[in-house]
């Protein structure tokens, strides 16, 4: 009796005999068709953490292999940053599998990495507000950023327009006034973290104070120039010239008076100055 095994076709005559019979013959055909198999690599996902994200898995569907038969299957899908990418893979039929015998449709799954939102911590300086006098030198503190994930690079930016525009240079304030600044970290593979801070200079405080003095009448006038600064101070190259108009020549006395006029890049808003006028006394003589 004809047999067939494997795919394909085998047409087949028959005839019945005997010495008292006429001969009598029929025709058929042995079909054997291809078994499908849908071979499907894993689907699967994980929040970024710095390694690769495999799944070695495949799984056999359709028809499957006959019992006996099948493949071995190397899984190359990998994706370590936040993404997506196909699970690839190819197959080896194992020994006494016959490709022609199965029509074999791979599938490949997904493999996703999404954002981290718990290893990235941002740090804004010093607090919420960073204040100092003025002093003549920027106030510029720097925002760090750290990840419990070691070996990452962050980008920190900054905003000083609420966040319309970023910058990576950290913005300063070095004369009298105040600036909000925003803060963000990003790498692609965190969800951004942001933080917010004031920047503020106050004024320097100064008292500038005319001479006092006193002496007998002797016919002169009775003038003292000197003007003493106190307080917090002129900051170090900075400063003004003063112009002593204060005058006593009689038996008497009267105010040490004076002007004041800012030195070049000495700027007025910089400076909470108060004038102090000596007094100048002329006694009898």
């Amino acid at each position: 009796v004809p047999s067939i095994t494997h795919v394909g076709t085998q047409a087949v005559k028959v005839r019945a005999t005997n010495t008292n019979y006429v001969t009598e013959d029929c025709e058929y055909t042995l079909e054997v068709t291809k078994r499908p198999v849908t071979l499907t690599s894993a689907t699967d996902s994980k929040i970024y953490d710095g390694t690769p994200l495999t799944n070695s898995t495949v799984t056999v569907g359709g028809e499957g292999f006959v019992t006996g038969e099948g493949a071995t299957y190397d899984v190359t899908g990998t994706i370590t940053n936040v993404g997506t990418s196909s699970n690839m893979f190819t197959y080896t039929l194992n020994e006494g599998t016959s490709a022609n015998d199965y029509t074999i449709t791979p599938v490949y799954g997904t493999l996703e990495v999404t954002r981290n939102d718990d290893a990235l911590t941002l740090t804004c300086p010093s607090g919420a507000s960073i204040t100092k006098m003025y002093d003549g030198t920027a106030l510029a503190p720097e925002a760090t950023v750290s990840s419990t994930i070691s070996g990452d690079e962050f980008t920190i930016e900054y905003s000083t327009d609420g966040g319309a525009n970023w910058s990576t240079t950290v913005p300063s304030i070095t004369h009298v006034g105040t600036q909000a600044v925003k803060v963000r970290a990003t790498n692609q593979n965190y969800v951004t973290d942001t933080c917010e801070y004031t920047l503020e200079v106050t004024k320097r405080t100064v008292t500038l104070t005319s001479a006092t003095d006193s002496k007998e009448y002797d016919g002169t006038a009775l003038t003292n120039p000197t003007v003493t600064e106190s307080g917090d101070g002129f900051v170090n190259g900075e400063g003004a010239t003063y112009n002593v108009t204060g005058s006593q020549t009689n038996v008497g006395s009267c105010s040490n008076a004076f002007t004041y006029t800012l030195n070049e890049g000495t700027s007025v808003g910089d400076y909470d100055i108060t004038t102090v006028e000596g007094t100048l006394t002329v006694t009898i003589n």
